[in-house]
């Protein structure tokens, strides 16, 4: 096709747009199905985490992008436009970010929910009475957020969103990863307008996101919604580049219109290509009724010279359909019906009964 006949030049902004914005959510995935069995199984630390996450969010992101194609149109202007946006959000957001750590609402349940698994790498949380000078009547290990489960705090959220906050954790920076992952929401919504509406848009729709309410509040403090977004949107992407690369697939396979023959359907049955041109005409009642060809191999059309086409009745056991008053059955010649048939001598298919 035409795109495939164009430089590699002309592709590769478009090919750079596409891969970076479904980086962010290969990777996170990639991250999260290498973190969750290590903090099940209480490994959950720095250099376990490091060892197993990285390599798997590697080999996620190149196979999710070793086979993208050419599925965004853009200019390095426009590559540019939102990767800046994308960055303006990170920085701004990591500025203003906000620092909840008392137990009141979700954020600070995920910053305690955080704190505890980057210094731990295990669930649950022992609840630990002898901290408090032992047990006493007056003492629980339930609140907002956390659950008192046979003799264990667990906490109420799931460990996704806590496991990507560990890394910042772990590098002494605890609220600088929300921000980040708001900049990356940011990017991967990008590509999706940009696969679905034009790389032109994909800009206008960074700002407009970047700068919505609930965007900027999510980025700035320790929620889940800005990890779900990520998956959200890259998956939405990766869904679209599958299925646009099944259909150029399919589209450029034998037999679907590109070097190959199709079947032709008929009245009333398929008319099957053959090599030699004929095209044998099945009909409803199942008999073996074909079109009589000439010496050379295709179906002529015998026309009066007055322009009316009439099939041919000859004692070889032809039956004629005179298109004339007194004749019988007509065969009128519709549009759209009968493209292949002209007044003249010579020409066309003709169709006849044996």
């Amino acid at each position: 096709g035409w795109i495939r006949s164009r430089p590699m030049e002309l592709d590769r902004p478009g090919r750079v747009l596409a891969a970076l914005t479904v980086l962010p959510a290969l990777a996170v995935a990639g991250w999260l199905l290498a973190g969750l069995p290590l903090l099940l199984l209480g490994w959950f630390a720095p250099l376990p985490a490091a060892l197993l996450g990285l390599p798997v969010a590697a080999l996620l992101c190149w196979a999710g992008t070793r086979r993208l194609g050419t599925v965004v149109q853009a200019t390095p202007w426009q590559v540019a436009g939102v990767v800046a946006v994308a960055a303006a959000s990170g920085a701004a957001n990591l500025i203003m970010h906000a620092e909840q750590l008392v137990v009141r609402r979700d954020p600070a349940t995920y910053a305690q929910y955080t704190a505890w698994i980057a210094g731990h790498g295990s669930l649950p949380i022992p609840t630990q009475a002898e901290a408090f000078g032992g047990p006493d009547p007056g003492l629980a290990f339930d609140s907002v957020g956390f659950y008192d489960t046979n003799g264990a705090v667990t906490p109420q959220f799931m460990p996704g969103p806590p496991m990507l906050f560990s890394i910042g954790d772990w590098f002494g920076a605890p609220f600088a990863v929300p921000p980040l992952l708001g900049a990356l929401a940011v990017l991967t919504l990008a590509g999706v307008v940009a696969r679905l509406a034009g790389a032109r848009w994909a800009v206008l729709a960074a700002l407009v996101l970047a700068v919505s309410m609930p965007i900027l509040y999510t980025s700035r403090s320790t929620f889940s919604e800005i990890p779900s977004l990520i998956l959200l949107f890259g998956g939405l992407s990766l869904t679209h580049d599958a299925l646009t690369r099944s259909v150029r697939n399919s589209a450029a396979s034998p037999g679907s219109g590109r070097g190959g023959r199709r079947p032709e359907r008929g009245w009333g049955g398929e008319l099957s290509a053959e090599p030699g041109g004929d095209r044998s005409l099945p009909t409803e009642l199942g008999d073996d009724r074909s079109l009589p060809a000439n010496p050379g191999g295709h179906h002529s059309l015998l026309a009066n010279p007055g322009g009316d086409h009439s099939l041919s009745a000859e004692p070889g056991g032809h039956r004629s359909l005179p298109d004339e008053p007194g004749g019988g059955r007509g065969l009128p010649a519709k549009r759209g019906w009968g493209r292949s048939l002209s007044a003249g001598p010579g020409v066309g298919r003709g169709l006849a009964w044996g």
